[in-house]
């Protein structure tokens, strides 16, 4: 029999535990004893005192783990191991030799919006009386209201939309070097925008180390990077206004905004002039939030030259992963047609070929306005080389490679390569008079493309929210206007052009002689 009812990694006793519960405590003081006359006399009703002693035990140890740390419960942290049980890094042993633990059954019932109940059955049996069974059973109830005041709800007193995740996103969270561990998604502590803390995600194989179901059902689990497809993070809704709003760089104020609330639509210039971002509407309907890819597109093998249709083979390569190389001299229409076959049918990503909750896509430019512009506010990291300033946010913004965003001059392809262009919800097209002005006169000269940009091209509210005339040279960024030289917008910069998150230059159509590169998004409802 062992003596040492609990004890941690590092071999020494947390009587602090065993002192939750004076009972418990005593009983288990007099338990060598108890077992030596049990083994000596085979008395059943010492036998049945020392298996209530492990059911006081086990029930007292484990019920004060958890309220240690309730926010953070989750089922993979209970381990049967050999005839003992395992919590995080603690061990609980039973004192009964003749006690045997049965398989752990542990449930986090979230169906109640007010409460979370953890739910645990631990079957314990003695051979000598096979018709009595020792049960542990806990129901540990807790008020969801407590997690949601500590971790987002922010000062301006509004909510963060949680993450939508579908069935192929898997909810993570990101240690300091990048190791990714699997979020319980039914607790909102594994994100905190107040904190500067994104919601990350990820797609996986579906049969990689582990499988996808097994990743999806373990919350707790580190993931192989190997299985890692695509990081992905949340840009949760949101409505915003530039309080100065005289064309110099501001901490845009932002405010998050319940879904089940009406659009809002003032004018984004002055106090409290608040406007919904559009990049959350989508193809006429409005979203809670969408998933931007933390980094740049890049390919394992092959290219992307050969996607002319939503059903391009070549896709099944598409990576979105740290310390890879951007695929770039690629034109728009194959990035466009890559991205979009990562739902085609057979895909390896997990995203349904048809659905009318999914929808991935090559990044619009008013998609990287959402992020841009939350990057420059009170929840994110300003002009640096992470959207938040630190690991959770996105990569590579500021500048890396020129990326090239779905926004173009109407009409107008350019090189794209699109002979016809797809369907409207998934593109920018920006209308304007280029008659009225000759690009000769104005190629390089960022004081007269920032002229036309704010009084000719950005009418009729057509750039609000696009980071293009809101936020037209902050940080001496370059200012550039569509023409029927230039179709096509691309944005943040190259190390030997300027890197800024609110650059804005332009492409005949992304397959020209600069890195142009894109990155994806995922609309889920």
């Amino acid at each position: 029999m062992l003596n040492k009812v609990l004890k941690n990694n590092k071999g020494y006793m947390l009587i602090e535990l065993i002192l939750a519960s004076i009972i418990a405590f005593s009983i288990a003081y007099f338990a060598i004893d108890i077992t030596i006359k049990v083994k000596e006399k085979n008395d059943d009703v010492l036998v049945s005192t020392l298996a209530s002693t492990d059911q006081t035990i086990i029930t007292n140890l484990l019920m004060k783990e958890i309220n240690q740390n309730y926010e953070k419960f989750n089922c993979s942290l209970i381990k049967k191991e050999n005839n003992t049980i395992k919590y995080n890094n603690d061990i609980i042993y039973i004192v009964n030799d003749y006690a045997l633990l049965g398989n752990i059954n542990c449930k986090l019932d979230t169906s109640n919006e007010k409460a979370k109940i953890i739910k645990i059955n631990i079957p314990l049996t003695v051979n000598q009386i096979p018709n009595k069974n020792f049960n542990v059973n806990i129901n540990y109830i807790y008020n969801t209201k407590k997690i949601n005041s500590i971790t987002n709800t922010c000062t301006d007193g509004s909510n963060v939309e949680a993450p939508r995740l579908g069935n192929a996103l898997i909810p993570i969270t990101l240690s300091n070097n990048g190791v990714a561990t699997v979020a319980d998604a039914s607790i909102d502590k594994w994100y905190a925008y107040c904190a500067k803390l994104w919601a990350n995600a990820v797609l996986v194989k579906e049969n990689g180390t582990k499988t996808r179901s097994y990743y999806k059902s373990h919350p707790g689990e580190t993931i192989n990077s190997s299985d890692i497809l695509a990081y992905y993070v949340w840009i949760p809704r949101y409505k915003y206004t530039f309080k100065n709003a005289n064309g110099n760089p501001e901490t845009i104020d932002v405010a998050f905004e319940n879904i089940n609330v009406g659009k809002s639509t003032g004018s984004a210039k002055g106090i409290n002039q608040y406007r919904t971002h559009p990049a959350f509407t989508f193809s006429g309907k409005e979203y809670a939030g969408v998933w931007i890819a933390k980094y740049e597109v890049s390919i394992t093998s092959g290219n992307l030259n050969t996607c002319a249709n939503e059903s391009c083979a070549a896709a099944d390569n598409i990576r979105f992963l740290p310390n890879t190389t951007s695929i770039n001299k690629a034109k728009v229409s194959k990035l466009f047609y890559g991205i979009r076959s990562m739902q085609r049918s057979g895909n390896p990503f997990g995203l349904a070929a048809t659905s009318a909750n999914l929808d991935s896509h090559m990044i619009k430019n008013v998609e990287w306005g959402v992020a841009a512009y939350l990057s420059h506010s009170a929840y994110g990291g300003g002009n640096v080389n992470s959207t938040t300033g630190n690991i959770t946010g996105i990569y590579d913004m500021n500048g890396k490679n020129w990326e090239c965003v779905m926004g173009y001059l109407n009409g107008d392809k350019g090189t794209s390569g699109f002979s016809s262009m797809p369907n409207a919800k998934y593109f920018d097209a920006y209308t304007y008079d280029t008659n009225k002005f000759s690009d000769s006169t104005y190629n390089t000269d960022g004081t007269k493309h920032k002229n036309v940009l704010l009084n000719y091209f950005c009418t009729n509210n057509q750039c609000l929210g696009h980071s293009l005339n809101e936020t037209a040279g902050w940080y001496n960024g370059r200012i550039r206007i569509l023409d029927h030289e230039f179709q096509w917008y691309e944005r943040g910069g190259s190390h030997n052009g300027g890197v800024n998150i609110f650059n804005i230059g332009r492409t005949p159509g992304c397959g020209d002689s600069y890195n142009n590169t894109t990155r994806s998004v995922l609309i889920v409802g």
